[in-house]
């Protein structure tokens, strides 16, 4: 037979089991908390590292330069800053140095597929590019679609694009030409 035991004993009981559990949580939590700091250390140094490579061509101005700045901002709008410099080149549109072929247009399962090709005549690689088609009715814009090529399209080097116009069935308007041109073509 099993002795009952006083309410009081079971609280205690109780008690020591959670000072017994709360031990090596405290434990735990101090060791994640220590691990945690280390590691935002490290990768705010190794962040740091590689800030200032990236912003090594960025000289900060004084406060006498930025007046001067901002004087001759307000005169001429050609002035840019050292940092938009340096990131032209993320910045720049290739859009003029892409050539676009005559392209060809056809129905398909009541989509409208501009067909066509294009020749990168940048001096660099051309790493995306937006291809739109307009379509128009009697000479007034009705519609326009376009499309992404997302990989690396060397100096020289020619692509096939296909673009797809509407979603639905009779989602294309009526068009009795269309036009296409080159919205963005970007190196990075």
């Amino acid at each position: 037979m099993e002795k009952q035991q006083s309410p009081f004993t079971l609280i205690k009981k109780g008690f020591l089991l959670g000072i017994g559990l709360m031990i090596p949580l405290a434990v735990l939590e101090f060791a994640s908390v220590k691990y945690a700091f280390y590691e935002s250390k490290a990768y705010t140094e190794e962040m740091t590292s590689n800030w200032s490579d990236i912003t090594a061509d960025f000289k900060p101005s004084t406060a006498l330069e930025q007046t001067e700045n901002d004087d001759k901002a307000d005169n001429d709008d050609t002035a840019i800053s050292e940092m938009d410099r340096h990131f032209s080149a993320y910045n720049q549109s290739y859009a003029k140095d892409i050539r676009l072929s005559p392209h060809q247009t056809t129905m398909q399962n009541d989509k409208l597929l501009v067909i066509g090709s294009f020749t990168n005549s940048a001096k660099v690689p051309i790493n995306t590019v937006e291809i739109e088609a307009e379509l128009f009715k009697d000479g007034k814009f009705v519609y326009e679609c376009s499309d992404y090529i997302g990989m690396t399209i060397k100096p020289g080097q020619s692509e096939n694009y296909m673009i797809k116009c509407g979603c639905n069935k009779g989602d294309t308007p009526a068009f009795d030409e269309v036009k296409v041109k080159v919205n963005k073509a970007l190196a990075y």
